[in-house]
């Protein structure tokens, strides 16, 4: 739930010209009131409703986020938009309900970044946290070039004469993450450093700056009270790889086995409280979301590449006894599905046998029903005739029975 009166912007200057940060602000009927250049950019306009822009389902979901919210104000909502503009990435998005000053609902204000990006360094967990944080402005020494909000001592620094100083002089950094942070190299978009459980530092490169965000409550965690939400050893002793995930599917807690085969799969370690990179197409991450927001039991197949090999793997998703949490647990059907796609492959040869002499007679036969239509009976003598009274209507049955058989066998799968 986000507070706003009359007087108040809501979207920060750092977002209005973000690149990749999405930001909207919808009124009750989900109709656009405000929003940034960089979804502007992909036609969407002021005054419309964002649901004409979305795919079907995707307006539904939109609509049910909204009732949600509205039903309880105080609640954040997550959720992925397809468009109807292929072209257009879907997006990740987070929800919370605007209030005004009579603490009446006026609206959604939503924030998010491009599923694309979902295999990055930032979690994607409590992104409208950003629209209260902290922005400093560094240059390629570290700097303080601009401060952006209120810097107090619940942060362990103060906002008086910062700009002109290094960033090092105001933080209480380990030499480990000063050594960190001095050696990145920013090829991705940002990078996070958790210093404490109450403050965590997001560095996003801008351009030619380098743009940091200090946030009290870390972006790169779940709230402790999901984490550990079984026994460790209990998910060990779990066959195959098997994961617990939020609602927005993203990690609270996971097995050794599942560990490795993201890891595997994806050159990367999960993260806790990160969104899990299953190396899948948006598609897959829209059917597991749908699944997980009916909250019931259900599976859905997911398929990777180790070592320039195929794995086949069903996924049956349980509603944990924690509300909000998901166990999924991972079969592999390799062997299996292996052994399908041979008996299909047989079938189809079999089909292709029994076909075959059918395609192979028809074309000749049909050649000699033409050939026996233009003779003429009468020109025939009396043996001849008999004959030929014999030799059409042969040909004829022979030629209804192939193209009934060839009937059968096409159905034949």
């Amino acid at each position: 739930m986000v507070s706003l009166t009359t007087n108040s912007s809501l979207i920060p200057d750092f977002i209005k010209k973000s690149d990749f940060f999405f930001c909207t602000i919808l009124d009750v009927d989900g109709r656009i009131s405000d929003l940034n250049p960089a979804i502007e950019n992909h036609g969407i306009a002021r005054n419309s409703l964002l649901s004409g822009y979305l795919r079907d389902d995707s307006s539904e979901a939109l609509l049910e986020t909204l009732n949600a919210l509205m039903a309880n104000p105080k609640r954040k909502k997550s959720i992925i938009l397809f468009w109807k503009d292929e072209k257009i990435q879907p997006i990740r998005w987070e929800f919370s309900m605007l209030i005004d000053d009579q603490n009446d609902p006026i609206g959604l204000v939503g924030l998010g970044v491009s599923l694309n990006l979902h295999h990055s360094n930032l979690s994607l967990f409590n992104l409208l946290d950003l629209l209260n944080s902290v922005k400093i402005t560094l240059s390629e020494d570290f700097e303080i070039v601009e401060v952006e909000g209120s810097i107090d001592d619940a942060f362990g620094v103060y906002q008086t004469d910062l700009e002109g100083n290094c960033l090092f002089d105001y933080f209480d950094f380990s030499d480990e993450i000063i050594n960190s942070i001095q050696a990145e190299k920013w090829d991705s978009p940002w990078k996070v450093f958790k210093l404490s459980n109450n403050l965590s530092l997001i560095f996003l490169k801008l351009n030619d700056t380098v743009v940091l965000f200090m946030q009290a409550n870390s972006l790169s965690r779940v709230d402790s009270s999901r984490n550990e939400s079984w026994d460790r050893d209990l998910l060990e002793l779990m066959p195959g790889p098997v994961w617990l995930v939020d609602e927005g599917l993203n990690l609270v807690q996971l097995n050794s086995e599942a560990e490795d085969l993201i890891s595997i799969s994806t050159g990367r370690k999960p993260k806790i409280g990160e969104l899990i990179d299953w190396s899948q197409k948006p598609v897959f991450y829209e059917k597991f979301h749908k699944k997980l927001s009916q909250g019931l039991d259900s599976q859905i197949d997911w398929v990777i590449e180790v070592d320039d090999k195929q794995l086949f793997y069903q996924l049956r998703i349980k509603a944990f006894h924690r509300s909000g949490i998901f166990l999924v647990q991972g079969f592999e059907l390799s062997k299996m599905r292996k052994q399908i796609q041979l008996l299909q492959e047989e079938n189809k040869l079999l089909r292709e046998l029994v076909l075959k002499p059918s395609h192979i007679l028809r074309s000749p036969l049909s050649s000699m029903l033409g050939l026996l239509d233009l003779i003429d009976e009468e020109k025939l003598d009396s043996e001849n005739k008999k004959y030929f009274s014999y030799m059409k209507p042969l040909a004829r049955e022979l030629d209804h029975e192939i193209r009934v058989s060839a009937e059968r066998a096409s159905k034949f799968d």
